[in-house]
């Protein structure tokens, strides 16, 4: 089933983190690792296995975590499985410890952390605890763009960035708000088959349209 090959990618992505400053090699292997099991939770979605659900029993910030990998969120996460996966072994050597000594550990784990945040945006189902693994992934990106913070037009390029990231932010936080308060919860699935809430996504494509035009 899908559930323990996410489990596994989530453990390897998150001693990625750990290891990435340290080991190159076993960061390097995790990583891949951690992208198959990804890739392969979502092509059995994909080929016909029943959508997968978990469900927390502790609620952060008022809400139970609620993860959901179906049809749509796979096909994603086949894609950011694929490229999170090559692009680790590309960066390996494009940024080498022995030409960057100082920022290549950095960049490992932040590349460990951005591509874990990515998976949990597209697999949570909670408008609130979106909003948070958003945020990480957004900040994951901003140290990522300025690992080589020594240049001031990379700085520049970061804080631009962070900057049109967050005022994507707003519409998305006015996004989700809305629609809790127009369905009483944050849940996503309170709002399927709600035709009436259909203006409401022009927040939602802006909001995601200022993050893809960064």
């Amino acid at each position: 089933t899908p559930g323990p090959l996410l489990l596994f990618a989530f453990v390897a992505l998150l001693t990625g983190i750990v290891v990435g400053v340290r080991i190159s090699r076993l960061w390097l292997v995790l990583t891949v690792a951690g992208r198959v099991a990804g890739l392969s939770a979502a092509l059995l979605v994909l080929l016909g296995a029943p959508d997968w659900e978990w469900r927390s029993g502790f609620s952060p910030g008022g809400e139970l975590i609620h993860l959901r990998l179906d049809g749509v969120s796979a096909l994603f996460l086949a894609l950011l499985c694929v490229g999170g996966g090559t692009g680790a072994v590309y960066a390996r050597e494009y940024w080498s410890e022995h030409h960057y000594p100082d920022s290549a550990p950095r960049g490992r784990a932040w590349w460990s952390a951005l591509v874990l945040s990515m998976g949990l945006v597209l697999t949570v189902s909670n408008g609130l605890h979106f909003l948070i693994v958003w945020e990480l992934f957004a900040i994951c990106a901003f140290f990522l763009i300025t690992l080589d913070r020594q240049r001031h037009e990379v700085r520049a390029a970061g804080w631009l960035y962070l900057a049109a990231s967050h005022a994507g932010t707003v519409c998305l936080f006015a996004f989700f708000s809305t629609l809790a308060a127009r369905t009483g919860s944050w849940e996503l699935d309170s709002m399927r088959e709600r035709a009436d809430l259909a203006p409401v996504f022009w927040l939602a494509l802006a909001g995601f349209g200022v993050k893809a035009g960064v």
